[in-house]
């Protein structure tokens, strides 16, 4: 394997392992803590505090599958 090779196929995992990192912060933070806090304080999921969690889980599974996509462009041999 090629110097270039190698070194676009680190680019490529440095980048698959940012935005896997931006997936886990996108759904602890607007999945995980809205809806613990929300048990915790015994309130009912209303439209406008379900609203985050939907955007928060629909960010972070998005952005796993754009990490997991990016691992496909890796340069074997």
């Amino acid at each position: 394997m090629t110097a270039e090779k190698q070194l676009n196929n680190e680019r490529i995992k440095l980048s698959a392992e940012y935005y896997n990192n931006l997936a886990v912060v996108a759904a602890s933070t607007g999945f995980i803590i809205p809806t613990v806090s929300l048990a915790y304080a015994g309130q009912p999921i209303e439209l406008k505090t379900f609203l985050p969690i939907l955007v928060g889980l629909a960010l972070g599974l998005s952005l796993k599958w754009y990490a997991a996509w990016e691992l496909r462009f890796l340069k074997l041999d």
